[in-house]
């Protein structure tokens, strides 16, 4: 989920997902229910090598049983154990949240080791979330840097849209690398729109150029997002 634009003082539930995925494409279904008018909501998309360990899944905290609670803690084990410990990005594929505040959630990987690790959720302040889904990849931690390059950056404030180009750390790619962005973490009121974008583009191999922020009367306090880039 990279673009989320909802309505006011109504419930915030939008979703994302992939469904007839094929050689030849996939479709991707966007959602808003309970309630909840969604303007837009966009995501981005990554075609992974297949000459490369790479792990991936889902968590969802209504088949963890964790409906309506302030955490969640999924212990999830590798089907294939990686030689050290990965590198595990995360982001937010889904969000439910009926309370009259702040919508607060947050996703990130801990103890991490070579065979699995915990995928966290979590809200704050006394908050509840009704349920989130979230994504997760987890990589060699011995190709970060060489051809998987990951961070996650945060936007504080109701900061407006700004375009940002920077060097990739590590070296450089062989070749221009494919790259992604999503939501992994959000923080905003209720009163206003939910409004925020990010976007991620690697005009060659050496540099990352990316976009994030708001716009109009959203009420921000921040939000965190996930970037890959790999070959």
């Amino acid at each position: 989920m990279n673009c989320i634009d909802a309505a006011s003082n109504k419930a915030r539930a939008l979703s994302l997902g992939h469904h007839e995925v094929n050689a030849g494409g996939f479709t991707v279904q966007a959602a808003a229910w309970s309630g909840c008018f969604g303007y837009e909501i966009g995501c981005s998309w990554l075609t992974l090598p297949s000459d490369m360990h790479l792990e991936t899944g889902m968590v969802y905290t209504f088949s963890a049983g964790r409906t309506n609670s302030p955490d969640c803690d999924q212990h999830i084990w590798f089907p294939q154990a990686f030689d050290s410990p990965p590198k595990i990005a995360v982001w937010i594929q889904e969000f439910e949240y009926h309370q009259n505040d702040y919508m607060s959630i947050k996703c990130f990987a801990t103890e991490i080791t070579p065979n699995s690790f915990h995928l966290r959720i979590e809200s704050w302040a006394n908050r509840k979330f009704t349920n989130v889904r979230v994504q997760w990849l987890a990589y060699p931690a011995e190709e970060d840097g060489k051809r998987v390059k990951a961070s996650r950056n945060m936007v504080l404030r109701a900061q407006k849209e700004t375009s940002n180009r920077a060097p990739f750390y590590g070296q450089p790619f062989k070749n221009t690398p494919k790259t992604f962005i999503a939501v992994s973490e959000l923080d905003f009121g209720i009163d206003r729109n939910l409004r925020f974008r990010c976007s991620a583009n690697a005009p060659n191999n050496r540099e990352l150029e990316w976009k994030y922020g708001t716009w109009d009367d959203t009420n921000m306090d921040h939000a965190e997002v996930q970037w890959l880039a790999i070959e």
